[in-house]
């Protein structure tokens, strides 16, 4: 079983969805001016023309990687967002003044141009992010229990709600059942590895499990496993399935045994 590739899909105002890979081109004229256009390095690229569209808004866009996917955009305020496996981003064009606003699930890694008049605001499950001009990273599965989020550069205002917090370069909150915790030693590392290519793990067997399934789209279950106690290693995301959890099975804690697209974790 082989690891995940650049793929996605891109879903435009007026419904049309798109194909993305390394193969296909895209070059789509934008209602009001403006292109859409594919990089050769598997980029979406929004190529707006002066202030066209600026008066218009031209729907939802949405862009969607599947298990076992990734895929970079850049917005036209040059915002660029890389996505994980299993994740999504939706936001409206022409993407400027106060209605900067992206929704997410799943998990991307964002780099935002300073822009004090205009904000960018992140809004995933029960949480907001505020952004002046920063590099963040933010992991909100649907079905993982905590949303966290962790500052690498600038500044980013974390609400929930109820609470909010100002988080400096290090620090990582951690939204749980609207709790909203700050950890200022954080793993900033672990926390971006996937976008550098590589699997950090510091954590329960679930917890690699889980990043495990979501990049070689498989099926994980377990049979008698000690799944609470904790792993720590490094592993490259381009390496086989196969390969990956032998380098886990060193640890002599675990088993694997792969059936088709279904990973058995046993002792």
């Amino acid at each position: 079983i082989l690891p995940g590739t650049d793929q996605a899909t891109l879903t435009t105002g007026n419904g049309q969805t798109i194909v993305l890979n390394n193969i296909n081109n895209v070059d789509l004229p934008l209602e009001g001016g403006g292109r859409i256009k594919k990089s050769s390095n598997g980029q979406i690229i929004y190529e707006m023309q002066g202030n066209a569209g600026s008066s218009n808004k031209t729907g939802h866009h949405t862009v969607k990687t599947p298990a076992g996917g990734k895929w970079q955009v850049i917005l036209p305020d040059q915002t660029h967002i890389w996505l994980n496996a299993s994740s999504s981003i939706t936001y409206d064009l022409p993407f400027e003044g106060k209605d900067k606003k992206i929704t997410l699930s799943g998990e991307a890694y964002f780099e935002v141009s300073k822009n004090s008049e205009h904000p960018l605001k992140v809004t995933c499950q029960n949480q907001e992010v505020m952004v002046l001009g920063t590099a963040f990273n933010i992991m909100a599965y649907p079905d993982a229990p905590t949303v966290t989020t962790t500052l690498l550069q600038g500044a980013v205002a974390v609400s929930n709600g109820s609470n909010r917090v100002q988080l400096a370069p290090g620090d990582q909150s951690s939204n749980t059942n609207h709790l909203l915790q700050v950890r200022h030693d954080a793993d900033t590392e672990e926390a971006v590895s996937w976008k550098d290519g590589y699997f950090k793990f510091n954590g329960s067997l679930q917890e690699i499990m889980n990043s495990i399934a979501r990049w070689y789209d498989v099926k994980i279950v377990y049979k008698n496993t000690r799944s609470n106690e904790n792993f720590e290693g490094e592993i490259s995301r381009d390496r086989s399935l196969e390969d990956v959890l032998k380098i886990i099975e060193n640890s002599e804690k675990v088993h694997f045994i792969i059936n088709g697209r279904t990973v058995i974790v046993k002792d």
